[in-house]
C-alpha cells in the first residue's frame, strides 16, 4: 500500500520538527544542607547548651555561678547555634531562589509545550483535510485506486492520532513539573517561619548570656555587633509569594508579630499606669507638703511636680524594657557623656541650683508681687530653671532663676501695709504753710490712708528751681496703686485752686546791648 506523497510528506515534517524543538522537562535537585563546623578540640565544654529552649530565665540562673572565662565559652556556644541557624535560614532561602527560578523555567516550558501541542494539532488537521481531498479524487478516479487511498488516508490519520496524543502526554508532564516545583516551594516557604523563630529565640538566649558577660567585665561588644547583623528578617520584594508568606508567618509567629503586639500592648498599660501613679503622687505630695508649715507654695508645687515626673519617667523607662529596648547601653552613654553635657548646660544646671536656693530661702512665693532681674509682677510659678511671672500690664515673663538669685530681688507682698513715697514740689515765691497744710488735709481725707503708721508730709530739699515736700502716707498693699494715683491727682488739683505753682526746671538768658565806643574799641 502506497501512501499519497503529499500527505506522507506533511506528516513526516510535522514529526520531526515536533521532536527537534520539544523540550526536555527539569527535575529539581535537592540541596545539601552545610556540614557544622567541628568544635574546637581544646575548647572546654560549654555546661548550659544542652537544651537551646531552655527558658531564658532558667538560663539566667544557670548563668549566675559561671566566671567571666566561663560566660565566654557560653557566649560561644550560644553564638555557634546561632550561627547553625542562620545558616539554615540562608540555605533555605537560597533554594526558594533557586526554586523560583526552576518554577518560572518550567511555566516557560508548559506555554511552549502547549503552543507547540496547538501547532501540531492545526498541522493534524491539514493533513486529514488535505488526505480527505486526495481520497475524493481518486475515489473519482476509480474503485481499486480509491481503496488504496483510503487505506492509506486510515494509517495517515492514525499516526497523526498517535502524534497528537503525545504531545499532549508532554503538554501534562510539563504541567506536572511546573506543579511539583511550585509546591516544594511552597513547602520551603512553610519551613522558613519555623526557622526563623527558632532564630529568634537563640537570640534572646544569646542575649542573656551576654548580658551576664557584661555584668562580669567581659568584652560583649563583637558579640552583640553579630547578633545584631543576624537580626531580622530578608525579604525578596521581586517575589510576591515569598514576600507575602514572610509577612504572615512573621505576624503568627511567637517570637514575631504577637510577641511584639503582646510587648506593645504592655509598654502602653506602663504608660497608662503611671500617668495615674503620678497623678495620685502629685495630690498625695501636694497635700503632704502642705501640712508642712514652713514649706512654701513654691517648695509645695516644685516637689509635687518633681514626683509626677519622675514617676513619669521611671514609666518610660519600664516601657522601654518592655519593648525589648536594651537601655543599659543608652544609661552608659548617658553617664558618658555626663561631663560633656554639664560643660553644654552649665548656664542651665547654675539656674537649677538657683531654684533650688530660693526654694530653701523663700525669698518669695507663688502670687506675691516682686521685682527682680528688672521684671516687676505677681510670681505665677517656678520650675527647676525658670520663674514664671505676670506683669501689671498682662505680659507673661520666664526670667531664669539665676538672674533672679544672681541679682536684688525686691517682694512688695511681704507686709500687708505698705507706704506709698511721694514728692511734691512748689515753688519758692508761693506760700510754704499754706501748701504743707493742703498736703496734710488730703493725705487725712484720703479714705484709704491708715491712720497708724502716721502718715508723714515734711519740707525735704530746697532745690535749684523748687522747694520739694516729701508725702509718705501708709495703706494697704492691695491699695497701693489706688491711693498713690489719687493723691496726685488730688493735689494738683488743689495746688492750682490755691495758686500755689509746681515749678520745672528753667534757665534765665540776658543779653546786653554793648556801646558803639566798645565795639570801636574791639575792632
Amino acid at each position: 500500500m502506497k501512501l499519497h506523497p503529499l500527505g506522507a510528506s506533511i506528516v513526516f515534517l510535522s514529526l520531526a520538527a515536533w521532536l527537534a524543538i520539544m523540550p526536555r522537562p527539569v527535575l529539581a535537585q535537592d540541596e545539601e544542607a552545610p556540614a557544622p563546623e567541628a568544635p574546637a578540640e581544646e575548647a572546654p565544654e560549654p555546661q548550659t547548651t544542652a537544651d537551646p529552649e531552655i527558658p531564658v530565665d532558667q538560663l539566667g540562673l544557670l548563668l549566675q555561678p559561671l566566671t567571666k572565662d566561663e560566660l565566654v565559652v557560653e557566649a560561644d556556644a550560644w553564638r555557634d547555634l546561632l550561627k547553625q541557624k542562620v545558616s539554615q535560614i540562608s540555605s533555605a532561602e537560597i533554594a526558594v531562589k533557586r526554586q523560583n527560578k526552576q518554577v518560572e523555567e518550567s511555566e516557560e516550558q508548559t506555554e511552549t509545550a502547549k503552543a507547540k501541542t496547538e501547532a501540531v494539532q492545526n498541522d493534524v488537521a491539514a493533513v486529514k483535510q488535505k488526505t480527505d481531498q486526495v481520497a475524493k479524487d481518486a475515489a473519482e478516479a476509480g474503485p481499486d485506486e480509491a481503496d488504496e487511498v483510503s487505506s492509506e488516508a486510515s494509517a495517515v490519520a492514525a499516526e497523526a492520532d498517535a502524534v497528537n496524543t503525545e504531545a499532549a502526554a508532554l503538554k501534562a508532564e510539563a504541567e506536572q513539573d511546573a506543579e511539583a516545583a511550585q509546591q516544594q516551594k511552597e513547602a520551603l516557604l512553610e519551613d522558613l517561619p519555623v526557622l526563623r523563630e527558632q532564630k529568634t529565640a537563640l537570640i534572646d538566649r544569646v542575649n542573656a548570656v551576654l548580658d551576664a558577660l557584661e555584668t562580669k567585665g567581659g568584652d560583649v561588644e563583637e558579640y552583640r555587633t553579630y547578633v545584631s547583623a543576624v537580626s531580622g528578617i530578608n525579604i525578596d520584594t521581586s517575589d510576591a509569594s515569598a514576600t507575602w508568606t514572610a509577612i504572615t508567618g512573621w505576624l503568627t509567629s511567637e517570637q514575631g508579630g504577637l510577641r511584639w503586639v503582646y510587648n506593645i500592648l504592655k509598654f502602653l498599660g506602663i504608660l497608662l499606669v503611671a500617668y495615674f501613679v503620678s497623678k495620685i503622687l502629685y495630690f498625695v505630695t501636694y497635700r503632704a507638703t502642705g501640712a508642712w508649715p514652713q514649706a512654701s507654695n513654691l517648695l509645695r508645687d516644685f516637689l509635687s511636680r518633681f514626683v509626677q515626673q519622675a514617676v513619669l519617667f521611671l514609666g518610660l523607662i519600664a516601657g522601654l524594657a518592655a519593648l525589648e529596648v536594651n537601655i543599659g547601653p543608652m544609661l552608659a552613654a548617658i553617664g558618658a557623656a555626663g561631663l560633656v553635657v554639664g560643660l553644654a548646660l552649665q548656664d542651665t544646671l547654675s539656674n537649677f541650683a538657683s531654684g533650688l536656693l530660693m526654694l530653701a530661702y523663700r525669698p518669695f512665693d507663688v502670687g506675691e508681687v516682686i521685682e527682680a532681674a528688672g521684671v516687676m509682677g505677681k510670681v505665677e510659678s517656678m520650675n527647676m530653671v525658670s520663674t514664671h511671672i505676670k506683669t501689671f500690664d498682662n505680659r507673661h515673663m520666664v526670667v531664669p532663676n539665676s538672674q533672679i538669685w544672681g541679682g536684688i530681688i525686691t517682694n512688695a507682698s511681704t507686709s500687708n501695709i505698705r507706704r506709698v513715697d511721694l514728692t511734691f514740689s512748689v515753688g519758692y515765691d508761693d506760700d510754704l504753710a499754706k501748701a504743707q497744710e493742703i498736703l496734710e488735709r488730703l493725705v487725712r481725707e484720703h479714705p484709704k490712708v491708715l491712720d497708724d503708721p502716721e502718715p508723714m508730709v515734711k519740707l525735704n530739699e530746697l532745690g535749684e528751681s523748687s522747694i520739694d515736700f516729701i508725702c509718705w502716707p501708709w495703706c494697704q498693699a492691695a491699695d497701693y496703686g489706688e491711693v498713690k494715683w489719687g493723691l496726685l491727682r488730688a493735689v494738683k488739683d488743689e495746688f492750682d485752686r490755691n495758686g500755689i505753682s509746681i515749678p520745672f526746671p528753667q534757665r534765665d538768658i540776658h543779653v546786653y546791648q554793648a556801646s558803639p565806643a566798645a565795639e570801636a574799641s574791639v575792632s
